[in-house]
């Protein structure tokens, strides 16, 4: 069965992403997040995945072969093409449809707004507390959805940008095991308009070898890539290195990266945030800190100067 599943038209064309299991428990669907997550979450990593298999996917009148990866994961780009609809089939005569699983949207049309915005997820839009490994434990199996805090000024960026037609790419290296219960988080908060990339599905033996240090700046690479015309708002926090990745990105992609949002932590780190923060002055691109106190005011998204 499809786990995860996006399908996302860019200027130049469709990406198709998401992961195949091969068997999943029961206490694993996505409507058990909701509730007693600590199960679902623990048992996620004991699903199989739909490992080095062939899938066909149909999109238009065309079928496409993708071989999953080691983790179910798969990807195909569709080059010049907005397609609207596809269906995945085990087997090349199309017989045997597989099924998602999937409550989240899946499909998410090309905006013609000029502006996108490619967040942080963990400790700016939702408190993780990623600095404190037993905090962060407890607080993803223990504390439900419904309960779970966001930073306020993010919340509000993001939910207006939604309402204004502005898309919004949520990135985080966690990966693919939390896509339901992340995404029930968001859609409490009435997020749903957001396109999460997560890193692979994993098992609990890969959960302890995981590293994926370039994750975020290789998908934040990707997006832009697909879209050139677009131009782009970065939010982060300072406890990741964020502002290092974005400095990254403005320089790998001069002019396509309107403004900086780096929310203030307790990890603040001066001397470290202030030589990217000169770095990306030096690319006159404007970077706003704000802390869990500054009011939002909507006009950020309206006065663009890029």
């Amino acid at each position: 069965m499809i786990w995860q599943l996006s399908v996302v038209q860019f200027e130049l064309g469709t990406a198709i992403n998401g992961v195949a299991l091969a068997e999943i428990h029961t206490s694993t669907a996505p409507e058990q997040f909701f509730q007693h997550q600590a199960v679902p979450i623990l048992r996620s990593y004991m699903n199989k995945p739909y490992a080095r298999k062939e899938l066909f996917i149909v999109a238009g009148k065309k079928m496409y072969t993708v071989t999953t990866q080691n983790h179910g994961g798969f990807s195909l780009w569709l080059s010049g093409a907005h397609e609207s609809n596809i269906e995945i089939y085990a087997d090349a005569a199309c017989n045997t449809i597989v099924p998602k699983i999937q409550r989240y949207p899946i499909y998410y049309p090309f905006q013609e707004q000029r502006i996108e915005i490619i967040s942080d997820i963990d400790d700016t839009v939702l408190y993780s507390f990623t600095n404190s490994l037993l905090k962060r434990v407890n607080t993803i199996l223990f504390t439900r959805p419904q309960l779970r805090k966001t930073v306020e000024f993010t919340r509000r960026l993001l939910l207006t940008a939604n309402q204004t037609g502005i898309r919004v790419y949520c990135i985080s290296r966690s990966e693919e095991n939390l896509f339901h219960f992340l995404t029930n988080i968001l859609s409490e908060h009435h997020l749903t308009g957001v396109i999460i990339y997560l890193s692979d599905y994993l098992n609990y033996l890969g959960l302890l070898a995981a590293t994926k240090k370039h994750f975020k700046s290789e998908q934040i690479s990707s997006i832009i890539q697909k879209s050139p015309g677009k131009r782009y708002y970065l939010i982060g926090d300072d406890t990741q290195h964020d502002i290092l990745t974005y400095s990254e990105i403005a320089e790998q992609f001069p002019g396509r990266i309107c403004r900086v949002f780096i929310r203030k932590t307790k990890a603040y780190n001066a001397r470290f945030q202030r030589f990217y923060y000169e770095r990306l002055l030096k690319l006159n691109i404007q970077v706003l800190y704000f802390n869990d106190d500054m009011p939002f005011d909507g006009s950020i998204l309206k006065n663009v100067n890029c």
